[in-house]
């Protein structure tokens, strides 16, 4: 059985205006085939239309640093949890050079000049995953403070 190439998944949840922006990144540098559909899974504070987020999962390489770090640079509401698979030596140091800095960790949505990034090494279960992403939905953090609407 052949190895993947790709050693890292990252959940995104982008504010609804950096859709087409980030979708054209994508088919242009990360997947020409179907890169303009990544961003098209549409999240509301309610479940009903219009989507003020978009949320995707995807499988990285540590080449693809470039457009996770465009996506963070261009899209500050944004939030991106990046998941290693464990045991891979030295292969979080291009993450951690990137993303280990103040300008990724602002927690405070109004206020960010950057995306929120996350690296977890560790197994994390769907109760976690769940509860980072409902942080996004809370009456403080809702989907209308991060679209800016």
């Amino acid at each position: 059985m052949a190895k993947s190439r790709y050693k890292y998944r990252a959940v995104i949840i982008i504010p609804a205006q950096y859709q087409e922006a980030a979708n054209a990144r994508w088919k242009q540098h990360m997947d020409p085939t179907g890169g303009d559909q990544t961003f098209t899974v549409g999240l509301s504070n309610d479940g009903s239309p219009p989507a003020q987020a978009y949320v995707a999962d995807t499988p990285l390489r540590a080449e693809h640093r470039d457009e996770i770090k465009w996506l963070a640079d261009n899209a500050p509401r944004a939030w991106i949890a990046i998941f290693c698979r464990p045991n891979l030596e030295g292969s979080i140091a291009w993450l951690e050079e990137t993303f280990d800095k103040p300008e990724y960790k602002q927690t405070n949505w109004q206020y960010r000049s950057k995306a929120y990034v996350s690296i977890q090494t560790q197994p994390r279960s769907l109760e976690w995953l769940l509860a980072k992403m409902a942080e996004i939905s809370s009456p403080t953090v809702n989907l209308q403070t991060i679209s800016g609407d």
